[in-house]
C-alpha cells in the first residue's frame, strides 16, 4: 500500500511542478504588475473591521480557502490557524479545541460557541456541531481565540463565526466529487439576484463507505437563503435541513491501532451501531438603518433534532427543540463605535434509553424495555455592550462587558430538579496602538466562562448535580501585527487561568458524570505569516505559515484522590506547525497543505502519549471557460500523501472495562 501511495505522491508533485512551469512560461514576460495581499475584513466586533486593527488574534478562512479545501470537512483549514486543533474521528464525530479549551471533551465540541450568520449553532449546554453546515454553503469563517469578545457569551475557548454564502449575480453551480473509500458527493446552488432581492437555494448529497468497518454514512442537506431590501430595511430568511445516517466504528485500543486500524470496536461492530437523525435550523432577521450612524439588527430562530442511536450498551432515542432571539443596536461615529444588545435562548432536550437485545449469533440491535426517561431544559440570557473608542489616528480602546444568566431544569422518572447559576459578569478591555500604517500592537485582558454540558451536569447515579459550576477564566494577551503589500504577520503571547475545571468521568460504558476538580494554566505563543512569493502576469505563488507553542498544565487538580497538579494538559500538543503553498495561473492551479502536530498526553497522569505526526495534502487542477457563460474546474486531490499512520482523534482518559485495552484511538 505504501509503495502505491508514494507513486501517487511523486506524480502529484510532478504535476504541481508542471503547473508552475506552464503558468510561468505562458505569460508575457513584460506584463508585470504589482499585486498587494488583500486586506481581510472581519466581524469579530459585529462591526466590519480590518483584522489588522482588531485587538486580538483572529483566524480567518476566506472564500478562496474554502473553495480550495477538501469539501468533506473544514478540519484542514481550521488546523492551519495557530492555537486551533480540530480532530475528526468520522465525518460526524469531531472535536475543536482552541488554546486547549475543549480538548478534554469526549466525542464533540463544547466550550466554543459558533454562529451561522446571527444564528447560534451551539445548544443550551454549550455543545456545537460545526459539521452540520456543509462547506458549499459557507462564504467564510472567523475564529476568535479565547474569551476575546463580549458579544458572543459563554465561549471560554472562543467563538467561530460562519458567514452564509450568497452570490450577488444570477448563477447556477454544480459540483461533484468522487474519492477513495466509496466517497461520492453531488450538489448544486442556484442564485437569483437583482438590486433589492437575492435568493440562493442549494442541496448536497454525500455517501461514504468508510476506511474502517461499520463506518459508512449517508447525508443529505438542503439550504435556502433569501435577502430582501425594502427602503431602510433589509430582511433575511434562512432554512437548513439535514438528514443523516452514519454508522459508528468507535475508538480502538493500541493493538488494533498498530496492527489493524481499519477494524471497528468489537462491541460497536456487533451492535452495528449508528446514529440516524434529522435536523432543521430556521431563522428570520431584520436590519433597519435608522440613520447614517445608527442601525438596529434583530433575528429570531428555531432548531429541531430527532435522533435514533443503537449502541452496544443501550438504545438512545433523543430529540431537541430550541428557540431564541438576538437583537443589537449599532452606533458608528468618528469618535466611538458602540454595539449593545441582548440574546436569549431556550431549548428542551429529551432522551430515553432502552435495553438493547443483542444476539451474539445475529449482529445488529433490537429495542427492548425502557431503561430511563429524562429531559433537561436549558435557558440563558446574555446582555452585552461593546465599544471602540478612537483616541486619535493611531490609538483605539476596545471595551466591553457581557452579563449572563443561565438556568437548567432536569426531569427524570423519579425526580425534578432546577438549578439557577449565579450571574456571570465578563468584562474585556483591549488597547490597539498603531506605530505606522503597517505596524500595530495590542494588549488585551478578558474574562470568559462555559456552562456544563449534559454529561457534566449529572452525578454518578444519573441525577442532577446541584454543586456543579461553570468553568471561568481570565485571558491576558499582547501581540504585534504587520501588514505590508507582499508580507503580513501576527505574533502574540498569552496566558489564561481557568478555574472550576469541569471533568467528565465514566464508571461504565453507559454511565458518565461530571464534577469541578481544579484549575489549569494556559501559556502560549502564536505566530502566523502570509507572503506573496511571486507575481508575474497572471501567475502567482502565495505562502502562509503558522506555529503555536502551548505550555498548558494542570495548576491544581486532583481526582479520585490522585494529584495531577503540574502535569501537561490532556489532548493538546506543545508544538503545532502549518504551511500552505498555493500557485495559480490563468489555466492551472495547485497547492500543498502541510501540518505537523506534536505528541499529546492522552491521560491525566501523563503515562500515555500519542505519537507526533505530519500530514501532507496536495492538489492540482485546471479551470477554463466553455463559451461566455459557463466556467469549469477540475481538481485532483490527495490527502495524507505521505501515508502517515496516525489517529485523527483521541479519546482522552478512556477507561478500560473488563480485560479490554483502553480505547484511546479514533
Amino acid at each position: 500500500m505504501k509503495k502505491h501511495q508514494n507513486k501517487h505522491f511523486k506524480l502529484a508533485l510532478i504535476l504541481s511542478g508542471l503547473c508552475f512551469f506552464y503558468g510561468a512560461e505562458a505569460q508575457d514576460q513584460d506584463s508585470i504588475k504589482v499585486v498587494q495581499l488583500s486586506a481581510i475584513s472581519v466581524n469579530a466586533l459585529s462591526i466590519p473591521v480590518d483584522s489588522h486593527d482588531f485587538g486580538g488574534m483572529i483566524g480567518v478562512v476566506s472564500k478562496r480557502d474554502i473553495s480550495q479545501a477538501d469539501q468533506t470537512i473544514i478540519a484542514e483549514q481550521f488546523n492551519r490557524i495557530p492555537g486551533v486543533l480540530m480532530q475528526s474521528g468520522t465525518y460526524t464525530t469531531n472535536r475543536i479545541a482552541i488554546r486547549g479549551i475543549g480538548a478534554r471533551s469526549a466525542f464533540g465540541t463544547n466550550k466554543v460557541r459558533a454562529y451561522f450568520g446571527e444564528i447560534p449553532l451551539t445548544d443550551g449546554g454549550g455543545e456545537t456541531s460545526i459539521e452540520d453546515i456543509d462547506l458549499s454553503f459557507i462564504q467564510s469563517a472567523e475564529i476568535i481565540k479565547g474569551p476575546n469578545s463580549t458579544l458572543f457569551g459563554s465561549g471560554l475557548g472562543g467563538a467561530i463565526l460562519l458567514s452564509p454564502g450568497m452570490d450577488t449575480i444570477n448563477l447556477v453551480s454544480l459540483r461533484s466529487t468522487v474519492g477513495s473509500f466509496g466517497l461520492y458527493r453531488f450538489g448544486g446552488l442556484l442564485t437569483r439576484a437583482n438590486k433589492n432581492l437575492s435568493l440562493t437555494v442549494g442541496f448536497q448529497r454525500q455517501s461514504f463507505e468508510g476506511y474502517r468497518a461499520n463506518n459508512s454514512s449517508e447525508k443529505a442537506t438542503v439550504y435556502g437563503l433569501a435577502n430582501k431590501v425594502i427602503g431602510k430595511s433589509e430582511f433575511q430568511t434562512l432554512a437548513i435541513y439535514q438528514g443523516l445516517k452514519a454508522y459508528i466504528p468507535s475508538s480502538i485500543g493500541k493493538t488494533d491501532f498498530n496492527e489493524n486500524p481499519s477494524v471497528a470496536a468489537t462491541n460497536w461492530a456487533g451492535a452495528e451501531g449508528f446514529e440516524d437523525y434529522t435536523k432543521w435550523l430556521m431563522g428570520v432577521g431584520w436590519k433597519y438603518r435608522i440613520n447614517t450612524r445608527l442601525t438596529s439588527s434583530t433575528s429570531v430562530y428555531a432548531n429541531w433534532k430527532n435522533n435514533y442511536e443503537p449502541r452496544p450498551f443501550n438504545i438512545l432515542r433523543d430529540n431537541l427543540s430550541g428557540q431564541g432571539f438576538r437583537s443589537r443596536l449599532i452606533l458608528k461615529t468618528p469618535k466611538v463605535d458602540l454595539n449593545t444588545g441582548i440574546e436569549g435562548y431556550r431549548d428542551n432536550y429529551e432522551w430515553k434509553t432502552f435495553e438493547n437485545l443483542l444476539d451474539s449469533n445475529n449482529p445488529g440491535s433490537t429495542q427492548g424495555v425502557l431503561l430511563s426517561d429524562n429531559s433537561e431544559r436549558r435557558s440563558f440570557v446574555n446582555v452585552f455592550v461593546q465599544s471602540v473608542f478612537h483616541l486619535g489616528d493611531q490609538t483605539n480602546l476596545e471595551t466591553g462587558v457581557n452579563l449572563n444568566s443561565t438556568s437548567y431544569t432536569f426531569k427524570a422518572i423519579s425526580s425534578n430538579t432546577r438549578k439557577h447559576f449565579d450571574p456571570v459578569f465578563s468584562p474585556r478591555i483591549s488597547l490597539v496602538q498603531s506605530f505606522s500604517d503597517a505596524i500595530n500592537a495590542f494588549a488585551t485582558v478578558s474574562h470568559g466562562f462555559s456552562p456544563p454540558s449534559i454529561d457534566e451536569t449529572l452525578d454518578e447515579s444519573g441525577d442532577f448535580n446541584q454543586n456543579i459550576q461553570p468553568e471561568t477564566g481570565w485571558n491576558r494577551e499582547i501581540g504585534l501585527k504587520g501588514d505590508y503589500q507582499k508580507f503580513n504577520f501576527a505574533v502574540s503571547v498569552y496566558s489564561m487561568d481557568i478555574r472550576n475545571l469541569l471533568v467528565t468521568r465514566r464508571t461504565a460504558e453507559d454511565v458518565t458524570f461530571g464534577k469541578n476538580a481544579g484549575s489549569t494554566r494556559h501559556n502560549g505563543i502564536e505566530t502566523t505569516t502570509e507572503l506573496l512569493l511571486y507575481n508575474r502576469g497572471l501567475t502567482q505563488w502565495r505562502m502562509t505559515s503558522s506555529y503555536s507553542f502551548s505550555d498548558f498544565s494542570f495548576k491544581e487538580f486532583s481526582n479520585d484522590g490522585v494529584d495531577y497538579s503540574g502535569n501537561q494538559l490532556t489532548g493538546v500538543p506543545k508544538h503545532q506547525f502549518g504551511l500552505t503553498l498555493f500557485h495559480e495561473s490563468s489555466l492551472i492551479f495547485s497547492g500543498i497543505n502541510f501540518l505537523a502536530v506534536g505528541a499529546m498526553p492522552i491521560t491525566d497522569d501523563n503515562s500515555v502519549f500519542s505519537s507526533s505526526y505530519q500530514l501532507l495534502n496536495v492538489f492540482t487542477g485546471v479551470r477554463f471557460s466553455l463559451g461566455k457563460r459557463m466556467k469549469t474546474e477540475i481538481t485532483y486531490r490527495m490527502n495524507n500523501a505521505l501515508n502517515e499512520h496516525y489517529a485523527s482523534m483521541l479519546n482522552v482518559n478512556a477507561q478500560a472495562f473488563g480485560s479490554a485495552e483502553p480505547r484511546y484511538y479514533y
